[in-house]
């Protein structure tokens, strides 16, 4: 199995089928489209790559 394999099956372990792979710990609840964008921005700016985000709408 790879990293992502083995990361993706303990996200996902004992979680509904719908329900968000990650939550934020402090409300429980899944974290904003506008945080998740920029976590991403503020993350590529720093190891400096040029690709877009994109998010189902």
């Amino acid at each position: 199995m790879t990293f992502f394999t083995d990361l993706g099956e303990h996200f996902c372990r004992n979680k509904h089928p719908e329900a968000f792979i990650v939550t934020n710990p402090r409300t429980g609840r899944h974290y904003s489209e506008n945080l998740i964008r920029r976590l991403f921005n503020a993350t590529r700016t720093k190891v400096e790559i040029d690709i877009i985000h994109y998010l189902e709408e």
